[in-house]
């Protein structure tokens, strides 16, 4: 427990993620597994010391979590990829990928939806009326034409066109 509440309050007075010892969290695991068999044999006033401490203990355990994991989440949106403890190093990797791609994703190329589909016409289409209410056409087969997208989608699924994909 000392241990634990000196490595909290260190890394409390710090703004950069400490380096933790070898194994730290599984050596809390293994003193709060002790304390819980040390409960298993307790009864009355050794029992409720017995209960505060593991309730203290693991408070604290997830304060230490919760501080750590904070300055983790602010490094990577500062574009910083922080280094753990070698038990929290493979979750904190995980985690930057994700930050990296969601960053990707939504900031540097974000999806635009086109307003019209290309579509190549497989019979005369008379003059029709789309849902921006202008007016398209007539059209023979095979004239290539962009139209807004829920119209071309219905042409599509009517049979009345087929979608042209174009990569660039």
């Amino acid at each position: 427990m000392e241990e634990l509440e000196r490595i909290l309050d260190e890394e409390k007075a710090s703004e950069e993620i400490l380096a933790l010892p070898p194994d730290f969290y599984a050596r809390m695991n293994q003193e709060l597994s002790a304390i819980d068999r040390q409960l298993r044999r307790s009864v009355g006033e050794e029992r409720e010391m017995l209960e505060r401490k593991r309730v203290l203990f693991r408070d604290k355990l997830e304060e230490l979590f919760s501080v750590r994991l904070r300055k983790v989440l602010l490094s990577l949106l500062e574009g910083h990829t922080p280094i753990g403890s070698a038990e929290e190093q493979r979750f904190i990797d995980r985690i930057s990928q994700a930050v990296s791609e969601m960053r990707e994703s939504l900031l540097l190329h974000p999806v635009i939806q086109p307003k019209t589909t290309l579509v190549v016409l497989e019979q005369e289409i008379p003059r029709i009326v789309a849902e921006d209410m202008r007016f398209y056409g007539p059209f023979l087969k095979g004239d290539v034409v962009a139209l807004p997208r829920k119209t071309a989608e219905l042409l599509i699924k009517k049979g009345l066109a087929k979608r042209i994909e174009v990569r660039i």
